[in-house]
């Protein structure tokens, strides 16, 4: 009897034991449960403030970034600045020493003084020749890009590069009066001039860089089996695109004195036709106001071509 009821009362103990540990573990899971949803409570509290924390940081980011391009853009102002006054320093003590004779090179003043009274024509002259500059310079870089980066993705076609190194050795001012034989005296000519002049360095250095790629990522592409424009997207463009804008440096260059060249040569209007006509009634001031113009085209063509360098460095560097 004794042993029944002590094997009963263990039983009881066990069982409540049991219901015990079972109820402390339900206890614990609910707890983890609670917790964990209160993490996930503070978590999803937290996100839009870490997401607005995010957008504050690339916010200053840029503001920063925008600033450091500014001062950038500032010194180089500051330096072109400074040259362009040492040199109208230089040039107004070669003439006050009388050097020179006037006529070959005439005062800072005197050619202030001619622009000042011809300021009109000189502007309208200055304008035919911005237009005939701007659409041979972008005719000369699309085109020539577009050929470079073809011919140097096709290795068939990699002999006629070739054939272009000989005809860029040729002195292409000896076709202009055929040029013009062709277009005739008006803007058609120089324009064509200018980009025949500049197409070939586009070309040339465009397919230069392309072809300067590793082969083994074009054989990477190739086994992935991803097409050409995808290709050229990412592998093609970063990679030629610093040799790509050093062409487009040469050949815009090369495009701008041919337009002014052929203006010289055999032109009713634009500032090559203003600084031949001053050339040849010896009017020592308009000619050099003339050559300043040209220069200022090709100080602002050549910023332009730099800070498109430094975009594309800032994007793909």
């Amino acid at each position: 009897m004794s042993f029944g009821i002590a094997f009963t009362l263990r039983s009881s103990e066990t069982g409540s034991e049991a219901r015990a540990h079972t109820v402390g573990r339900m206890g614990r899971q609910s707890l983890t449960g609670i917790s964990q949803r209160v993490k996930d409570s503070v978590s999803v509290r937290e996100s839009p403030v870490q997401a607005s924390k995010e957008d504050t940081d690339t916010s200053l980011d840029r503001m920063r970034s925008k600033e450091q391009w500014w001062s950038i853009l500032a010194k180089s102002l500051g330096k072109k600045a400074l040259y362009v006054v040492g040199f109208i320093a230089l040039w107004w003590i070669v003439t006050g020493t009388h050097l020179l004779p006037a006529f070959a090179v005439p005062s800072p003043m005197a050619v202030a003084k001619v622009t000042g009274s011809s300021f009109g024509s000189l502007v309208s002259q200055g304008w035919v020749t911005v237009q005939r500059v701007i659409i041979t310079v972008l005719a000369i870089w699309v085109v020539g890009a577009l050929v470079g980066v073809f011919v140097g993705m096709t290795p068939r076609l990699w002999p006629l590069l070739g054939l272009g190194r000989a005809l860029y050795a040729v002195p292409i001012v000896v076709v202009y009066p055929l040029l013009g034989v062709w277009f005739g005296v008006g803007g058609a000519s120089k324009i064509v001039f200018g980009f025949v002049s500049g197409i070939l360095p586009m070309s040339l250095m465009s397919a230069a860089a392309v072809r300067s790629i590793d082969e083994n990522i074009y054989m990477l592409f190739a086994s992935l089996r991803v097409s050409r424009v995808s290709m050229f997207r990412r592998a093609v463009l970063p990679a030629a695109l610093p040799g790509v804008i050093s062409a487009m440096r040469l050949s815009g260059s090369m495009g701008l004195v041919s337009v002014v060249v052929g203006e010289m040569l055999l032109s009713a209007n634009g500032i090559g036709y203003w600084i031949s006509n001053a050339e040849s009634q010896f009017e020592g001031p308009t000619l050099y106001e003339g050559i300043i113009i040209v220069l200022v085209f090709a100080v602002i063509l050549n910023s332009l071509v730099g800070f498109l360098e430094r975009k594309v460095a800032a994007a793909y560097g």
